[in-house]
């Protein structure tokens, strides 16, 4: 992995001053990009480069020197080389960006500079137009292709301190200009990448890695670090969202509740820690998507399976659905309240068996019960059999569920697109069954 500094050089006659970031600065230098690699390179190796892309224009006017006749300045090669530093130096040529074909070659150049694994830090100062745009989609777009990792983005304010001929009059000392640090905008951008990506497939692993990179360093800080209740609550929402999507993914229907509960005020936490205002509004969209998760362990269960059905989680949402239906019916049959799974699986069996011998018609339910259940399999029997579509609808997510389990392997397996048509009609089943009763 090589550490490579980004940045676009302009063609004005830029002026001396003060450069500082934070409580960091460089004094006296025309170039933003001097002050940058003073305080961001100044352990860099050979291994490392900064990479200054440049029109011809800009080549000539402030990469070489003297390019501001009658003006004896050095130009920024000059003053990189001064300082010494073990890592290549070197400009890039590119062309204007006047035209689609002009910004889409831009493109190319400055991905063909970046390798697998590169940490960059890009400077925006001097990028005019599109560039800024399109340095942020190059590294989007890199990250994705070649693992590039995005150190920082900075820009020189020297326009805070006013015009050129403003800043020409003043004393060294009150030449000041500001560099900003956007990062924060870019992970704001990787953010809100993660949350969709939640929210679309139900994967939490995006998240768990900006957490990772940002957070754990200012939980490692200490109490005495600005950010560290943030990223405790970021560290606590995001393991409150690993469980839940885990609880998901592996069907632990006894935990789902608890899962959602913990996320939903993991949730809560954060956004009264929240140091990133912007973020709080992505994190409402999971919020949202967890609401129907009320701490009741049947009505969660079938809010799981349709969380899973959104995911595209069809056979774990088969599983969770059938499941979850088979304690609603033993719920019902034994009287018990309507909170929380049975457990006991000669009991459960009987409410599959009931459903099934139904579906194929036997109007007999002598001997199918286990011995001592005589009575509750009766109840079972009877309501499963007071409409057709409860235990047709039972007998069918035993048949699908199945298909799913064996990955199709059998005479007559069924169609792909079948699963999502039939779930979404058992889901709607289900929460009718529940809301209207039986």
């Amino acid at each position: 992995m090589a550490r490579k500094l980004l940045s676009f050089l302009g063609t004005n006659n830029y002026v001396a001053c003060t450069y500082f970031l934070a409580s960091q600065e460089v004094a006296d230098v025309r170039f933003v990009q001097e002050a940058l690699v003073k305080l961001h390179c100044s352990d860099w190796t050979p291994e490392d480069q900064i990479i200054i892309f440049v029109t011809p224009e800009a080549d000539r006017k402030n990469w070489a020197n003297n390019g501001h006749i009658p003006e004896n300045n050095a130009g920024l090669y000059r003053c990189l080389s001064a300082l010494n530093l073990p890592c290549r130096i070197r400009p890039v040529l590119i062309p204007n960006g006047k035209s689609e074909d002009e910004i889409w070659e831009i493109f190319s150049i400055v991905c063909n500079e970046l390798a697998a694994s590169d940490a960059v830090t890009l400077d925006i100062t001097h990028a005019l137009r599109s560039l800024p745009m399109l340095a942020m989609v190059v590294l989007q777009y890199l990250r994705v292709l070649r693992n590039v990792h995005l150190q920082g983005i900075f820009y020189g304010a020297f326009e805070a301190l006013g015009s050129v001929e403003e800043v020409k009059k003043m004393v060294a000392e009150e030449r000041r200009a500001p560099i900003f640090d956007l990062t924060s905008f870019a992970r704001l951008a990787d953010w809100s990448i993660a949350v969709d990506r939640f929210l679309a497939a139900g994967d939490a692993g995006m998240i768990h890695e900006l957490v990772r990179l940002e957070a754990i360093p200012f939980i490692k800080a200490g109490p005495t670090d600005t950010k560290h209740g943030h990223a405790l609550a970021v560290k606590n929402l995001t393991k409150r969202l690993l469980d839940f999507t885990k609880a998901m993914a592996t069907c632990r229907g006894l935990s789902i509740s608890q899962c959602a509960t913990s996320l939903n005020q993991a949730l809560d936490d954060y956004r009264q820690a929240a140091l990133v205002p912007p973020l709080v509004p992505l994190l409402e969209k999971i919020r949202e998507r967890t609401a129907d998760f009320n701490g009741n362990e049947i009505r969660d269960g079938i809010s799981a399976a349709r969380w899973c059905f959104e995911h595209n989680l069809i056979q774990q949402a088969y599983t969770i659905l059938q499941e979850t239906a088979v304690s609603f019916f033993l719920l019902k049959a034994e009287g018990g309240p309507n909170d929380s799974h049975p457990l006991d699986v000669s009991k459960r069996a009987m409410v599959k068996g009931a459903a099934s011998l139904l579906a194929q018609k036997k109007e007999s339910a002598e001997g199918r019960f286990p011995p001592g259940h005589e009575e509750l399999w009766q109840k079972i029997w009877s309501i499963m059999g007071k409409t057709d579509e409860n235990y047709r609808k039972m007998s069918f997510l035993e048949q699908y569920r199945n298909d799913l389990n064996h990955a199709g392997m059998n005479q007559n397996p069924k169609r792909a697109e079948k699963f999502d048509r039939f779930l979404e009609e058992a889901i709607q089943w289900l929460e009718g069954v529940m809301k209207n009763g039986i």
